[in-house]
């Protein structure tokens, strides 16, 4: 058996073409259960995050790993032509790549160190299944505490970087301060928390958040000081914020144009910023044509996610040879384990 990873990140793709590879929560399931019947497959993972959509599988040696792309893009009815190249990584190769993506050194925040956890999600969800197989469940469990030694013992999380705090580095550069800024977060997962309450300790003028589960809208606006704005009324609040940053997990736009036409929001003075972090995303695209909003998702932190890269590429340096020592180590590893497992059946029988 082999470690295969097909997929698409932020280098090899645009977001509009990430977002036709994701699928929807209610369709993991039957898809990863799917996968696993394919010939030749044993064990799969699939881990879809802001900067990245990806399939990690155990394939038999000689099996081609366009069994998951096609499989993946008939699954979601995608024709020849929205079908791109995707990244394809075998053996170390792969279990480099699934090191460098948990350390967070295949993020467009360098050393962001939610991927991990992220990581770990997919993971579970995937166990909870029965999906996975020893190999997978070996590699993963292995990539959990190499990912922990690495970022402890280099450093590479030292200067916590993420999502939130790059977009707040743009917003920053337009606004100045946020002393006089109304700000408005669309979404209460961790993202939008994190990125709350970051506004919160930056002394942002007015912090109002919504979240289609008001009571964890109230329990978290508690402990920042923020107003809670009802999740069915987010045109009344769009009509009074400066900036707004979004990061949902809805699988359809939450702000729509139409919501940007209303007598209140025109006849605003200051222009709105708007900051999408979903992925798919949360704001209409057709919303950047209208005057006086500025719409950036998250392939748009990328300029200055590479302006701030100087002070960490010595860690991530140290943290890429470390990972290229475990990863030419780990198929020798494997194949031991495997030997291993033989003798124990075979001694038990």
């Amino acid at each position: 058996m082999e470690l295969t990873v097909v997929g698409f990140n932020f280098k090899t793709s645009t977001l509009q073409d990430r977002e036709r590879w994701i699928l929807q929560d209610s369709d993991i399931p039957n898809f990863l259960q799917c996968i696993v019947r394919l010939s030749g497959v044993e064990g799969a993972v699939y881990l879809a995050t802001c900067n990245r959509v990806e399939i990690y599988a155990c394939l038999k040696r000689g099996a081609h790993p366009i069994s998951l792309i096609d499989y993946w893009k008939n699954r979601l009815s995608l024709d020849d032509k929205e079908t791109l190249p995707a990244y394809v990584y075998k053996g170390d190769e792969a279990y480099a790549h699934l090191l460098k993506v948990a350390v967070g050194l295949d993020s467009l925040a360098l050393g962001e160190p939610q991927v991990l956890g992220q990581v770990k999600e997919a993971y579970a969800q995937a166990l909870e299944l029965k999906v996975t197989g020893p190999l997978l469940n070996f590699i993963f469990q292995q990539t959990f505490r190499v990912a922990k030694q690495i970022r402890t013992e280099i450093g590479i999380g030292k200067y916590p970087v993420s999502i939130a705090s790059i977009a707040l580095m743009l917003a920053e550069q337009i606004f100045g301060d946020f002393t006089d800024t109304e700000a408005l977060v669309v979404g209460l997962g961790e993202m939008g928390m994190q990125t709350a309450d970051l506004l919160s300790k930056r002394g942002v003028g007015k912090l109002v958040v919504t979240n289609r589960t008001e009571a964890k809208a109230k329990d978290f606006a508690s402990r920042v000081g923020a107003e809670v704005h009802p999740f069915e009324n987010l045109q009344e609040a769009l009509s009074r914020a400066d900036l707004v940053i979004t990061c949902t997990a809805s699988p359809v736009p939450v702000l729509t144009k139409e919501m940007f036409l209303g007598n209140k929001f025109v006849m605003r003075q200051r222009p709105t910023i708007l900051i999408d972090l979903g992925v798919p995303r949360d704001i209409e695209p057709a919303v950047s044509n209208l005057n006086g909003v500025y719409l950036y998702n998250v392939d748009d932190l990328k300029t200055i996610a590479d302006k701030n890269l100087a002070v960490r590429q010595k860690e991530a340096k140290l943290a890429l040879e470390k990972i290229g020592t475990v990863a030419r180590t780990f198929e020798d590893v494997w194949g031991k384990k495997v030997e291993w497992n033989r003798r124990a059946c075979s001694s038990a029988g």
